[in-house]
């Protein structure tokens, strides 16, 4: 990683960085980099992927029907419902 580099990644990202922050990013990435080359060195020709460092299973429970939900039981802590549905604020502008 040199200051060319770090130059058009800010060009192609958009990224106005002043030069404080330009050589404390280079170094950031420089060592970022150094991090990735020595997980790259780690033999890994014989292991096999994982997609979680335990072993272990998921507790799952039976799917099954409930007849009854106690919406209003639950519904009592609501700061606001209508018509047996929890009232949110907006958070999507159309």
């Amino acid at each position: 990683m040199d200051d060319a580099t770090l130059a058009r990644l800010g060009h192609l990202s958009r990224i106005l960085l002043k030069d404080e922050e330009q050589a404390a990013l280079l170094q950031d990435l420089r060592t970022i980099l150094r991090f990735v080359d020595e997980i790259k060195s780690v033999p890994t020709k014989d292991v096999e992927p994982l997609a979680h460092p335990l072993d272990t299973v998921q507790a799952l429970r039976n799917d099954s029907v409930i007849d009854d939900i106690e919406r209003d039981k639950y519904q009592q802590v609501a700061s606001q419902t209508v018509d047996g549905f929890y009232v949110v604020p907006k958070v999507i502008d159309s």
